[in-house]
């Protein structure tokens, strides 16, 4: 959790304070660390040995970040970090605080600042000096947290955190020195602390949760996230395409439709115009046969008048 500047483990000897900085390990940690701390153990799951420490640390998170599905809390033993942060607060003591402060980061990277430290350059979250960036809202820290990462796996850094001297800013991404021998610059809205130095901060818990779109979108400082209004106005972008999209192809469907009804209606009219072909052509053929047949009778008829008469003739021949 080291900045660019400020104290380095080369220039004191962290062993001087380790034996030390143990106890007041486990002073801290109670119980959770007491009974299991054999010095090598970097971080020790809470799990069910402290529920009402974990409670209380879901408790404390849920204040300012109610949605947060936390699933997994360490506790951090780091004698010689500690060590060096005791010596810190010392050299602090007139006049300093120590507050309870969050830093998010991805799970990747958490651990491994547990080896290297909290390195400013790794995230865009600079606006207010070139430093490490904490915030006592949760909820604020997860939403302005680097959303470059791909890793949805992210841990919530409870740090205690020495506060003497601030120096307000309403936005500087160079600073890299406070002014007024300031050691500690906070935005004008109150809810990030940049520290500048090295040890001025120690990890006390790894809250561990899996990062989900209803934690932006459900956040109170969505509006005010331009990451987020970007994705949002992306997301409006994508919509408005994708309706475009969706009016194209039901225009097409609709022409295709059209075009269908309109192939479907000259078949029947074809199959209308045959059909009717062939009621004519059956009448006519009917209105012929009904002809022959009145023809026939009546050349029948002929034929037995002739008869009659022939007959009736012959009959007359025969008196005569």
């Amino acid at each position: 959790m080291y900045s660019h500047h400020g104290y380095r483990t080369k220039d004191y000897r962290p062993s001087k304070f380790t034996a030390h900085a143990a106890v007041q390990l486990q002073r801290r940690h109670n119980d959770s660390t007491s009974n299991s701390y054999g010095g090598s153990q970097l971080l020790e799951d809470l799990g069910h040995k402290d529920s009402t420490q974990s409670a209380q640390l879901k408790r404390l998170v849920h204040e300012t970040f109610p949605t947060c599905n936390v699933n997994l809390i360490q506790v951090v033993n780091a004698p010689q970090m500690y060590g060096m942060y005791l010596l810190r607060k010392e050299e602090m003591r007139y006049g300093a605080k120590e507050l309870i402060l969050f830093h998010v980061t991805t799970k990747s990277r958490a651990v491994e600042s547990l080896k290297t430290g909290l390195d400013w350059r790794r995230t865009r979250r600079s606006k207010f000096g070139c430093g490490v960036s904490f915030s006592d809202d949760a909820d604020y820290a997860n939403c302005y947290a680097d959303h470059s990462p791909k890793e949805e796996s992210r841990v919530i850094i409870v740090c205690t955190v020495l506060v003497n001297k601030t120096q307000r800013v309403s936005g500087n991404r160079t600073l890299i020195v406070p002014q007024d021998s300031a050691d500690t610059t906070v935005s004008s809205n109150s809810r990030v602390y940049v520290k500048y130095n090295d040890y001025d901060f120690y990890p006390l818990y790894l809250m561990h949760y899996q990062r989900t779109p209803q934690h932006l979108n459900e956040s109170k400082y969505f509006r005010n996230n331009r990451h987020n209004i970007f994705k949002q106005n992306n997301q409006v972008m994508q919509q408005q395409g994708s309706k475009a999209q969706r009016e194209r192809e039901q225009a097409q469907r609709q022409q295709e439709l059209r075009a269908q009804r309109e192939r479907e209606q000259e078949r029947l009219e074809v199959h209308r115009r045959a059909v009717f072909q062939q009621e004519l052509r059956r009448r006519e053929e009917d209105w012929l046969v009904r002809v022959r047949e009145q023809e026939l009778v009546q050349e029948q008829q002929r034929i037995r008048q002739a008869q009659a008469r022939q007959r009736e003739s012959n009959s007359t021949c025969l008196i005569l």
